[in-house]
């Protein structure tokens, strides 16, 4: 079982999203984890998802509420009314989904029957964590809803730190973000494919082979294909090669 001293020595790194899919599953029993990022500008973002080992939960679901069905989440109000200190948890059961697309694609689809989320704001965003149950296990029962509350502070404490050290970590050319990254990659390597750049540029980004997916809108093996001709192309054979090759001295 993962615990709170794990998460905490695990932050900013790629073990933290399977860490805190381990202590959520202990904690109240969730099928799938997913922590997302709402920008002041109303984008919504995945920093990170994880599920039950053999339950899958469906990439296209993901994608359509990052790419649509975000903005009639009923916790972007509580990012936009008045700031409130600590963490609130919130539930939405599938017949409490506003609308009959959204309860489709994003919960009939992906067969989910149930949510709880810990909300906090930050400067006119927020951040999600999101607890999904399928109908194979059924709702959420009130004691790990209870749990979920007794945990909610410290939790929403550790995944906005979490992002922020995944936002910060790197060198100067990290911190222009994916855009700093691609600059880079494109001065290494010309012969590079936009989409090839781009896949690399989130490698670099520490986003995971899922999160690229959902980001650029392209399945999972597309992913896979276009990283490994940037591998390739770029003379590395795997992530820890890119990064080395990244961080040489560089003038953009």
């Amino acid at each position: 079982m993962a615990s709170i001293e794990g998460l905490i020595s695990d932050l900013g790194t790629e073990s933290f999203r399977a860490g805190l899919y381990g202590y959520l599953e202990h904690l109240a029993g969730a099928d799938h984890v997913s922590l997302l990022r709402f920008d002041a500008d109303g984008r919504a973002r995945l920093v990170c998802a994880a599920s039950r080992p053999r339950w899958r939960f469906p990439q296209d679901a993901q994608r359509a509420y990052l790419e649509q069905f975000h903005a009639q989440d009923p916790n972007r109000g509580v990012f936009a009314a008045r700031p409130q200190p600590g963490a609130q948890v919130r539930r939405l059961r599938r017949e409490q989904v506003p609308g009959a697309d959204y309860r489709h694609y994003c919960y009939d689809a992906a067969r989910l029957v149930d949510r709880l989320s810990v909300l906090c704001g930050d400067g006119g965003g927020g951040y999600a964590l999101n607890l999904y149950r399928g109908r194979e296990r059924g709702a959420f029962a009130e004691g790990e809803a209870a749990r979920l509350h007794g945990q909610a502070s410290l939790l929403a404490a550790l995944c906005v730190k979490h992002d922020r050290l995944c936002l910060e970590r790197g060198d100067d050319a990290a911190a222009q973000g994916i855009d700093g990254h691609a600059a880079r990659l494109a001065h290494l390597q010309r012969g590079l494919s936009r989409r090839e750049l781009a896949v690399a540029a989130r490698v670099l980004a520490g986003m995971t082979s899922e999160g690229i997916a959902l980001d650029l809108g392209i399945g999972l093996q597309s992913v896979l294909t276009y990283r490994k001709r940037a591998y390739a192309k770029l003379g590395v054979s795997g992530q820890r090669q890119l990064f080395a090759l990244a961080l040489r001295p560089y003038r953009g």
